[in-house]
């Protein structure tokens, strides 16, 4: 049986997010922490991209949520895609430092991208 990632259609463009998405898969069910901490790499990643999509100046805090906000004055994330971020975000920060995480938590991040 073969199994296909929601991924890849990400691979030969941007490998970087293909390979996050695909382990953030992976973890679902085995380490839902993992999953979420994943996921928040993914949104980082495409915050960097984005940043230089756009030729924009990172920010001199240059950190996810400073990237979210800064994208957003900018109008390059609309409203719900970046409040989108931001919750993956804070559920990816719990993952990574309280090793805490859900796999409903987990299974709606992945979704959610």
């Amino acid at each position: 049986m073969t199994t296909t990632s929601n991924f890849t259609f990400l691979e030969s463009e941007f490998p970087i997010l293909y390979n996050i998405g695909i382990s953030a898969e992976y973890n679902l069910h085995q380490d839902p922490a993992t999953c979420l901490w994943k996921i928040r790499g993914f949104g980082e990643r495409v915050t960097e991209i984005l940043f230089k999509e756009h030729a924009l100046k990172f920010p001199t805090e240059n950190n996810f949520a400073n990237r979210l906000r800064l994208l957003g004055f900018e109008g390059v994330l609309p409203q719900a895609v970046k409040d989108l971020f931001y919750h993956i975000r804070t559920k990816g920060n719990k993952a990574t430092h309280n090793l805490d995480g859900t796999y409903q938590e987990a299974k709606e991040a992945l979704v959610a991208v």
